[in-house]
Order: C-alpha cells, then structure tokens, then sequence
C-alpha cells in the first residue's frame, strides 16, 4: 500500500536529482564563471529557469515530506497511548508549524520569488 510520505518522497528525490544533475549540464554552470560573462543565449536562460523552478518545487516537497512523517509518527503514537489531549496539541503544533514554514517561504524567504530561478543572480555569491 502506497500512502502519502512515499509518494512525496519519491516526487522530492526525483526533483531534486533532476535539478542537482541538469544543472551540472548546462551551458555556463563552470565554478570560474563570473557575472559579468554570464551570456546565455535564451534556449540556456529557459534551461536555467526550468531548472531553477524545479529545484524550488523540490524544497516545497522536502519540507512537505517531513511533516508527512511527523504527521504518521503522530497517528502511531496515538494508536499506541490513547491520550487525545496530549495527541491534539501535538498535531496542532505540527501543522501550524508547517503552514507556517510553507508561508515564511513563500513570503519573506524566497522573495521576490521570480528572483529565485533568475540565471543572473545564481552567480552573485561566486
């Protein structure tokens, strides 16, 4: 039986070995590049941008994992003790909590969030 953290699991190390490996493909991914060479005819630009897109999608998906396992070691720890308060707050905790991660990334850390797959400002920091 196929249940959710599999499945999320499965779809996160797919995206992110497909973005860890195109981008060591592409045109101009050199560790000696420096802005200010950094010409991509649009074909690469839109390569560097899927790429970029895709390894963004798979950090959504690694957070999303670990909340999924927390959510089922919840249900086996309350099948195991049968106290719902204790289980109540717990789950509460855990799913603000990922909603919270969900919206900080998306709002505050990963903003403007275009700017993330933008292929000119992945070589800022080299």
């Amino acid at each position: 039986m196929i249940n959710g953290p599999q499945v999320m699991l499965t779809l996160t190390l797919s995206l992110l070995n497909i973005s860890r490996y195109g981008f060591d493909n592409l045109p101009g991914s050199s560790q000696n590049i420096s802005p200010e060479s950094f010409d991509l005819d649009p074909k690469s630009t839109r390569l560097w941008k899927t790429y970029g897109i895709l390894a963004w999608a798979g950090e959504i998906c690694n957070i999303t994992t670990q909340y999924l396992v927390k959510g089922c070691l919840l249900l086996v720890y309350h099948s195991l003790t049968k106290t719902n308060i204790a289980n109540k707050v717990v789950a509460g905790i855990v799913v603000i909590g990922y909603f919270s991660i969900i919206i900080l990334l998306l709002a505050a850390w990963c903003h403007p969030l275009e700017a993330y797959w933008t292929p000119s400002l992945m070589f800022e920091g080299k």
